[in-house]
């Protein structure tokens, strides 16, 4: 670059410094020397920030003092709703002041935002998909607590959710219990259960008391009603369960535990009848069948 073009472009630089010093020479001393206006390096810096000032006054709005009178906030709300298209925030804007400003949703306003917000009558809640009618009940519990339609819908898809977790949990647990009470009665099972029931209608029929005999006629029992009344049943029919010559092999179905047992006092007694009966008589038949059955109780589950 020549000696010439540095000067001149030396020149145009001081020109340019110049003429934004110059421009606030004009101005009144006590203008001129405002700290508003010192960083505007020219005269269309200062009006495009005047332009942007009465850009923001357009669209702000004078907050009313406590004395205010119900006309005047009235004309504020109207105001504020010619300004942003609604008078109250919508359901992204009330979740952001919900998070932001807890403190917001204490008193009335917070009340008057979130009823703006939900729906017009209780039954216009719309219920989400896959869930079944909840009910006029609900629904006005929802309405009369200010719930929006979308935190309606939240509540009763976390409660169906929760629901069907522990009802899954609970039949988990109850088809473990009902296999265990298989293995453990094994063909006995259905004996037992029939003489459980009927002990548990004696109990209703004496006190009054219809809730286990209502949940063996449901089928609902428990795994603990079951054991229960299964075990009243076999102490009241206790006496009339054996034969009058054999004392071990009782006429009812009886467990593979009850069986094992049996089969072991017999093997252990070489007085037992079982080894002591001469072949060919009625009773040795009897007693053969008995074992035959004992052996195949013992080993169902």
């Amino acid at each position: 670059m020549s000696d010439e073009n540095t000067i001149q472009e030396a020149a145009k630089a001081q020109g340019q410094e110049a003429q934004k010093v110059d421009w606030r020479s004009g101005l009144s001393e006590d203008t001129r020397g405002n700290e508003s206006i010192k960083n505007f390096g020219d005269v269309d810096a200062l009006a495009k920030a005047f332009i942007e000032t009465k850009r923001m006054q357009g669209n702000s709005v004078h907050l009313l003092g406590e004395d205010a009178s119900a006309e005047q906030r009235a004309n504020q709300m109207m105001e504020l709703a010619s300004k942003i298209g609604t008078a109250v925030p919508g359901e992204d804007a009330y979740k952001i002041m919900q998070d932001k400003l807890p403190e917001m949703f204490n008193n009335e306003m917070a009340n008057a935002i979130v009823a703006a917000n939900r729906p017009e009558e209780y039954q216009k809640y719309t219920t989400p998909e896959g869930i079944e009618d909840v009910g006029d009940q609900w629904m006005k519990i929802a309405f009369d607590s200010n719930l929006t339609d979308a935190q309606n819908s939240a509540m009763l898809k976390n409660l169906n959710e929760q629901t069907v977790a522990a009802n899954t949990e609970f039949q988990v647990q109850h088809d473990a219990a009902l296999k265990k009470l298989h293995e453990d009665f094994g063909s006995a099972y259905d004996d037992r259960r029939s003489a459980a029931h009927k002990a548990a209608k004696m109990m209703a029929d004496k006190t009054g008391v219809t809730a286990f005999a209502d949940a063996f006629a449901e089928g609902a029992e428990t795994s603990d009603t079951f054991r229960l009344f299964a075990g009243i049943a076999a102490a009241l029919g206790a006496e009339g369960n054996s034969t009058a010559r054999d004392n071990t092999m009782d006429v009812h179905t009886n467990t593979p535990a009850e069986a094992s047992k049996a089969i072991a006092e017999i093997n252990n007694n070489n007085k037992h009848d079982y080894w002591t009966e001469p072949a060919g008589t009625s009773y040795r038949k009897v007693l053969d069948d008995k074992m035959v059955r004992l052996m195949g109780e013992s080993r169902s589950h």
